[in-house]
């Protein structure tokens, strides 16, 4: 027998696999770095060609020719006959006459300060309530809910004649008041008008509301609390920030509303307390001078406009600085 050393190498067939080197993992040959014809800003063929369906376009046709007809046509009316009451000359006479006149003037601040004050109670008296609404889990919630939607249900007229009965100088607030002496009268005041409205209104800033706060996690105002926060400090650090967009929507809705509307100060205020809605139906009915009471209009709408550009550039604001840090 031939004794080999360890470091022999052998001969024969097996020879070169004995001396060939452990295998190694194979090397991947670099792959073209190209980028692709979309990234070079070529363009980008498809065997199909999307088609464009006018479906969607279709079906916003009946309601653009309902806008039309029942907004723009009446407003762009209003307009011509506010400066151009005969169809052929061009005037600004009842324009300067409203801004130009302080009497027109102190009507439409009063029908801004009105409505900014209702606009404000609404939100005081609805936020309590859409809390508990929206964090009720009573068996009883929809009964509280139809409750609250109850006055949407019943005219504005009837509510502000069951108003008028309460303000008049027999009615229970005057009655309470005398017997410590106040000569306390509602009805034909600036308060009983703000009372009122506040009343018709509230439902809808109560319903805005109520769908911000039940998307508010109930886990957030736990955290605050565990955290040591107290209830006014829950809400001014949780609650009110993230409701703020259901604030400025409720306000601007009770807003629009309150600024318009014609029964309730025509019922609660009278003659004493005049705001546009009032004064544009003078203007129109009892005096027949309806190129008046056109510019009276431009301008209420005019007015609403801005608040309404306004409070929407504040909501979009909200919502980027919302999404800002979700980043």
């Amino acid at each position: 027998m031939v004794r080999r050393s360890p470091n022999s190498v052998p001969s024969g067939p097996n020879a070169s696999i004995a001396r060939s080197p452990p295998s190694e993992a194979p090397v991947s040959t670099p792959t073209s770095t190209s980028p692709p014809e979309s990234a070079r800003g070529g363009p980008v063929t498809s065997t199909k060609r999307r088609r464009i369906s006018p479906t969607p376009w279709l079906l916003l046709i009946p309601g653009a020719v309902l806008y039309l007809l029942v907004f723009v046509v009446p407003q762009a009316g209003l307009l011509a006959q506010s400066i151009s009451p005969d169809g052929v000359a061009v005037t600004t006479e009842h324009y300067e006459a409203v801004l130009g006149d302080r009497f027109a003037l102190g009507i439409i601040w009063r029908s801004i300060w009105i409505a900014a004050l209702v606009a404000a109670a609404c939100a005081v008296l609805g936020f309590p309530l859409a809390y508990q609404l929206s964090r009720s889990t009573s068996r009883f919630k929809g009964l509280l809910v139809a409750l609250t939607l109850f006055p949407l249900l019943t005219s504005a007229v009837i509510r502000t004649f069951g108003w008028q009965v309460i303000f008049y100088e027999t009615g229970p607030i005057s009655t309470f008041f005398s017997w410590f002496g106040a000569d306390v009268t509602l009805i034909g005041s600036q308060a009983g008008v703000i009372i009122a409205l506040t009343q018709v209104l509230l439902p809808f800033m109560v319903l805005t509301l109520q769908g911000v706060i039940r998307n508010i996690p109930v886990a957030l105002e736990e955290a605050a609390q565990d955290l040591g926060d107290g209830p006014i400090a829950v809400f001014t650090r949780v609650l009110l920030p993230l409701s703020k967009g259901g604030l400025l929507g409720g306000s601007l809705l009770v807003f629009s509303l309150a600024i318009s509307t014609y029964v309730t100060p025509a019922l609660i205020g009278g003659a004493r307390v005049q705001v546009v809605a009032t004064t544009i139906y003078q203007q129109a009915i009892s005096l027949v001078n309806y190129p008046r009471a056109a510019a009276f209009a431009v301008v209420l709408l005019v007015i609403t406009g801005i608040v309404v550009l306004v409070q929407t550039r504040l909501l979009s604001g909200e919502s980027a600085a919302a999404r800002g840090s979700e980043r």
